[in-house]
């Protein structure tokens, strides 16, 4: 927290030619114009998120001085606040009858991918800190987990990354290898096309799991026809 004001503080003081500065979240791009305008639009409350400060050195050219040896600098506060996950969950909660479980993420998670929300289910979520459980509200009366009851609790889980944590590779999504390159018959044929790696043997005999590339490298140690060059590469020795 207060991360972005730093920001925004140390571009105040550093650049002299700098009248405006933006912070905003990794998800923004900052070249883009229209996710710009966009986090402006729907991230940024003037009475919360706007820095000006006055006395600062500045180009002498800019006119809008009349004169005056120092000028003022704003500085627009696009990051998302502290505890906007639980917001989220929050408003979910009150806006949708039919919904009883809510998932907040972070926007490096595919909601659309079940593989993904899984992954982050399992990687960035701690029940005793992560999920929001409150009851009350009115629920729609053909659940029949209600036993009667007109209403009922809902589930908040907030899959989000803590404020602040590096983002490592364990948290980053994994993904699947991705296979690619000329195909070929047999791992011999493929190496009497030149030396490949381990991957590139599973490429080249679009393998699944490898399995038949090392049953086959076998084969050839064994015949003494495989060499193994310093860069890792597997090689057919020299007739």
């Amino acid at each position: 927290p207060g991360e972005a004001r730093n920001a925004i503080a140390a571009a105040f003081g550093c650049l002299a030619n700098v009248k405006h500065v933006f912070a905003v979240d990794p998800d923004v791009d900052i070249f883009s114009d229209e996710q710009m305008d966009w986090a402006l639009a729907t991230r940024f409350q003037a009475d919360r998120d706007l820095v000006v400060e006055s006395g600062f050195r500045t180009l002498p050219l800019d006119p809008s001085l009349s004169g005056a040896k120092t000028g003022a600098k704003a500085g627009f506060d696009l990051t998302l606040p502290v505890g906007e996950a639980r917001g989220i969950i929050a408003a979910a909660f009150g806006c949708l009858a039919n919904v009883k479980h809510v998932f907040a993420v972070d926007p490096d998670v595919d909601i659309f991918s079940d593989e993904q929300m899984d992954w982050a289910l399992a990687t960035r979520f701690q029940a005793d800190r992560d999920l929001v459980v409150e009851s009350g509200f009115r629920t729609l009366p053909l659940d029949p987990s209600l036993s009667g009851a007109k209403t009922g609790a809902k589930a908040g889980f907030d899959l989000t990354l803590p404020v602040g944590e590096a983002r490592g590779i364990e948290s980053t999504i994994p993904e699947p290898p991705r296979f690619e390159g000329e195909r070929f018959p047999s791992v011999e044929a493929a190496l009497a096309d030149g030396p490949k790696t381990f991957e590139a043997l599973m490429a080249a005999l679009a393998s699944r799991d490898g399995r038949e590339v090392v049953l086959a490298l076998e084969a050839l140690r064994e015949a003494g026809r495989l060499a193994r060059e310093k860069n890792g590469c597997y090689a057919l020795k020299a007739a």
